[in-house]
């Protein structure tokens, strides 16, 4: 089973948003009970015609996020 994950923004929440290209943003595939990289989401909303949101930062991947963020706090 597949699940897009995402937000409808059409109408204003707590901040406003202009200049979207859609009222609805992918930020995450399911698929199962696995939740998909983000590049392989990247090609599978483009190739359904679905924006996603804007991507601010490539850090690396979930572990590597965990334990540089960890080692801050130590």
């Amino acid at each position: 089973m597949k699940l897009y994950l995402g937000e409808f923004l059409h109408w204003r929440k707590s901040v406003p948003y202009d200049n979207l290209p859609s009222d609805y943003m992918l930020f995450g595939i399911k698929e199962d009970d696995l939740i998909l990289d983000w590049e392989t989401t990247k090609k599978r909303a483009k190739g359904l015609g679905i924006p996603i949101v804007r991507e601010l930062s490539k850090v690396g991947t979930f572990d590597e996020v965990v334990k540089k963020s960890s080692l801050q706090f130590d």
